[in-house]
């Protein structure tokens, strides 16, 4: 199949360089430029792929209309998908401008998955990271010295010592609608190392003081495949380390947001009750840290990699996964929706995550638009959060749609309890000398998530029979959800609010007769 398109200039390969002049369409997302990540039916029909695309390489590529390809690479990435690199060039020896060759390499993947043997053909998509930016960070040393004290104490007086709990700023551990009830979902339980979450994000800040000797990190993986390209020059391709290395995108995001680990602080990577930092949902976990978001983002490649792996499931080039994660966190997406044909690597990736038994849970996005556009927080079979605020509303960035569930994301511009400080969602990020404590509070739908998939943790220690059962667990979640206040809901917002008690405690079933 892919032979054919260098010998018949008539055919694919001229199709497809002729559509070069082709104007793309606007706001497309990013890419990686001269890269398909192309789905196959069976090994044997990959196997074909790679053999006649040796023969077109050798045979001087692909060439027509002006313009040509002598590199025709393919790398696999699972038994049945593989990357096809191409450097086109004009008759100059210029690469082609950049909305040109999107709109050729999305019209050759269209052609190509019309062969009865291709399963899919789309770009190599750059996702972005689900920020808590919409407004922030407001940073620990940044609040007044009035800003009130002790509250959480009072509440819990047998609760953790953590600062940040016991100044009364983890709001979003209360009770409904304020909250998602971990408090009192720790007179319960508060967690087992059994259970594995892997943070699919930016990696890790292992040194820092609330994470160091928590006992509650594995070791991770890197699976950025390219960070030259993204930036990152103290990396040199997939790698044992997922330390956070940083994820600024002048000139939209120029610094540093050490997304990662705030996501993993409040999923339980810190030490709770260790008199330092925050206190997190799970107070015993094991947090897997895959790194595979850097500077301005990260490929489909990669996050699907990143999935795969997790999931226990082999991806070429790297070791065995040998703690297969129970849930997965994405604070990630892209605005496309979740069809094969656009979004084929990552949709099979969580289809095979699932089968293996791994729940994965998705944040909803920032752009207060209905999810139905989007992925993965659009796909079947993924846990979609949406964020609410302290009062239990549906946040104005948030999207909607059909979610799953509401849960605390956060908004830095409203203050619903009057303690002086910024309604955000506090977590770890990186030590600084003007912010030593290493705490900030951002807002966003990534801040969401990790209260979900932290209660799916808590749930599943108390609950160990729903391991490796990811629609028993979502069906659990929506069980337990409590139905949000009058008027909190302009937008389709799911079923209800996150309730981690609920989720926790044990059920009983009536029937009527």
């Amino acid at each position: 199949m892919l032979r054919k398109l260098r010998l018949q200039a008539g055919g694919l390969a001229a199709a497809f360089l002729g559509m070069l002049a082709l104007p793309v369409a606007a706001q497309q997302p990013e890419f990686v430029p001269g890269q398909l990540i192309v789905g196959f039916k069976s090994a044997q029909a990959l196997d074909k792929a790679v053999d006649d695309l040796k023969e077109t390489e050798r045979s001087g590529g692909l060439s027509a209309r002006g313009a040509t390809s002598s590199s025709v690479g393919i790398e696999r990435l699972s038994d049945r998908s593989a990357k096809i690199s191409f450097d086109f060039r004009a008759r100059s020896g210029s690469r082609l401008a950049k909305g040109a060759e999107l709109k050729a390499l999305q019209e050759y993947g269209e052609l190509l998955s019309k062969d009865p043997n291709v399963e899919y053909a789309h770009p190599n998509w750059v996702l972005q990271l689900r920020r808590g930016l919409v407004k922030g960070p407001i940073y620990l040393e940044d609040l007044p010295p009035d800003t009130r004290v002790q509250i959480s104490s009072n509440i819990m007086p047998d609760g953790p010592d953590d600062p940040v709990f016991r100044r009364g700023l983890l709001w979003n551990y209360l009770a409904p609608p304020s909250g998602m009830n971990a408090m009192s979902a720790w007179s319960m339980g508060k967690g087992d190392r059994a259970i594995v979450v892997a943070v699919i994000d930016t990696g890790l800040l292992p040194n820092h003081p609330d994470i160091k000797g928590s006992g509650n990190v594995l070791k991770g993986y890197d699976f950025i495949s390219d960070p030259v390209r993204k930036g990152d020059k103290n990396a040199t391709g997939r790698n044992a380390d997922p330390t956070d290395r940083g994820d600024a995108c002048p000139p939209l995001q120029p610094k540093a947001t050490w997304h990662g680990s705030h996501v993993s602080g409040t999923i339980g990577v810190a030490g709770t009750n260790n008199g330092v930092g925050i206190a997190g949902v799970n107070w015993q976990v094991s947090v897997l840290p895959v790194r595979a978001m850097g500077r301005c983002g990260g490929t489909i490649e990669d996050v699907a990699a990143a999935v795969r792996w997790s999931a226990g499931l082999a991806v070429p080039g790297a070791p065995h996964n040998e703690h297969k994660a129970d849930i997965i966190n994405l604070s990630l997406g892209i605005k496309l929706a979740c069809r094969r044909q656009l979004v084929g690597a990552l949709l099979d990736a969580i289809d095979a995550a699932r089968k293996a038994g791994t729940t994965v849970v998705a944040a909803a996005g920032n752009q207060g638009v209905d999810i139905k556009g989007l992925t993965p927080a659009g796909c079947s079979g993924v846990i979609s959060v949406a964020a609410a605020d302290q009062r239990g509303y549906l946040t104005p960035y948030s999207n909607y749609g059909n979610v799953t569930v509401m849960a605390p994301g956060g908004d830095l511009h409203r203050d619903d309890d009057k303690d002086n400080a910024p309604d955000g969602i506090w977590s770890l990020v990186a030590v600084s000398k003007d912010h030593p404590a290493g705490v900030a509070a951002y807002e966003g739908t990534s801040m969401a998530a990790p209260h979900v998939t932290a209660a799916i943790a808590l749930a599943l220690a108390a609950k160990p029979e729903l391991r490796g059962k990811p629609d028993a667990i979502a069906a659990l979640l929506r069980r337990s959800v409590v139905k949000p206040p009058s008027g909190a809901c302009v937008k389709p917002c799911g079923p209800g609010l996150l309730d981690a008690k609920r989720m926790v405690e044990p059920e009983v079933f009536t029937s009527s007769k």
